[in-house]
């Protein structure tokens, strides 16, 4: 009787442990670990899809035992049967450019929206798994193999890798995700361990993120930290009347402008910024097309980029030296540009309205935070200041290309970062009374 009343006792405190460090995002970082390589891309969907199913089966179980009905488990339950349903389609990737990327962005919001702050916390560390190991599988090969240079690691993910993430282009992308969420959990994590660990994911994304001679992901990892951490303090900061604080913020600002122009606008100077303005030829046809008639201002061209491609070739545009008159770019390089293009002014709206809503809450996320910042030093991290750099990393990726198309993995990573400043955290008392009165 003894032995059986101490099984079950270890029993249960493996299960709390077990349920403490989250263990089902395991599943999350095998799938993202699997997806670098193109031959084992079907399997990490997989992985991918069973995560998310795990995920909202949690909700729907709790809400079985309510008398009452719960509405959330209700959305959750329609959503799963939704992703179910599709699911051979995304695993085999049958869709790329269909209604799939939007499911599987909506999904993973909806999975982080699921869960509070604590939750959230642990799974950005279990997302710094795949920072780490998939730092590894490119570095390895670079070092030994190949030029520690983009034209490198272009061919290492070709040879190698199969270009599982996609071209260098989704593979910038996603490592620019991997390094921000890294050094953010990074300033979440208590532990000292959990630190040393998701500080070595953020050093070492980084290092790949130079190799690949990202300016994208070489300024958006700054910036994003940066901003976030002006914004979170900002409360704080504007009431400081020290000198030696506004002289910090000041010369903070000139090293931004001179690490941007450095990384922007120097390395194309010399081609007289022949690759910054192809971009913007492609940018600005991208958004002329919707004006070509058939209600495409109001609607787009839906799903298929087949018309705009026609439309925006290399050679029309001027891009570049088109030889032919028929090789053209299969996206906006700019994500609101490509909504637009793809999906008018009614496309335009919808992201419009998810903008109103991270703005929202993090705006939210700032007064209660402020209350818990006004006795700790500046440099203590908030729930603002982390999920806002996150926001402004996405942001500054968005502008420069587009994120959200070709790989079903990133838009579930896309998904599950945007959605962070919505999730529930417990009110400061203070806060409360304050809102009451």
């Amino acid at each position: 009787m003894t032995l059986t009343h101490q099984a079950r006792k270890a029993g249960r405190k493996l299960c709390n442990q077990l349920e403490e460090m989250q263990i089902q995002h395991l599943i999350l970082s095998i799938g993202l670990v699997l997806q670098f390589y193109r031959s084992q891309r079907e399997l990490s969907m997989g992985l991918l899809i069973i995560w998310l199913t795990i995920n909202w089966v949690i909700p729907l179980k709790d809400s079985l035992h309510s008398k009452r009905l719960d509405y959330r488990a209700c959305a959750y339950a329609i959503a799963l049967s939704l992703l179910l349903i599709q699911t051979r389609t995304i695993v085999e990737n049958q869709d790329e450019l269909g209604i799939s990327q939007f499911l599987i962005i909506i999904s993973g919001a909806a999975t982080t929206i699921s869960l509070n702050r604590e939750k959230a916390k642990r799974l950005l560390q279990w997302i710094s798994v795949p920072t780490i190991l998939g730092s590894i599988i490119l570095l390895a090969p670079l070092l030994m193999h190949y030029e520690f240079s983009e034209s490198g690691v272009n061919i290492m993910n070709r040879e190698v890798l199969g270009e599982g993430f996609g071209d260098i282009n989704q593979l910038r992308i996603v490592i620019t995700f991997f390094t921000i969420v890294s050094l953010v959990s990074a300033r979440l994590s208590s532990s000292i361990p959990a630190r040393i660990f998701t500080l070595s994911g953020a050093f070492l994304g980084y290092i790949i993120i130079v190799a690949m001679e990202s300016r994208m992901g070489q300024i958006a990892i700054p910036l994003g930290a940066i901003g976030g951490w002006l914004f979170g303090h900002w409360p704080i900061i504007r009431t400081n009347k020290i000198i030696k604080a506004k002289f910090v913020l000041i010369s903070l600002a000139a090293g931004l402008v001179s690490f941007v122009w450095k990384i922007i606008v120097t390395p194309d100077l010399s081609s007289g910024m022949a690759s910054d303005r192809g971009r913007l030829a492609i940018v600005q046809c991208w958004a002329k097309s919707i004006l070509s008639g058939s209600n495409r201002f109001l609607m787009g061209f839906g799903h298929d980029n087949t018309e705009i491609r026609k439309l925006c070739t290399d050679h029309n545009i001027g891009y570049f030296h088109a030889s032919d008159t028929i090789s053209s770019s299969g996206h906006a390089h700019n994500t609101f540009i490509n909504i637009l293009a793809h999906y008018g002014i009614l496309g335009v709206i919808a992201v419009g309205i998810l903008f109103v809503l991270i703005g929202r809450a993090i705006m939210i996320n700032l007064r209660q935070d402020n209350y818990s910042l006004r006795h700790k030093s500046p440099f203590s991290a908030s729930w603002t200041e982390c999920t806002t750099s996150i926001v402004i990393t996405i942001l500054i990726c968005a502008l420069s290309n587009t994120i959200y198309t070709y790989n079903h993995a990133i838009q579930l990573l896309l998904g599950l970062l945007i959605a962070l400043p919505l999730c529930e955290g417990k009110l400061n008392s203070n806060f409360k009374t304050q809102q009451h009165y």
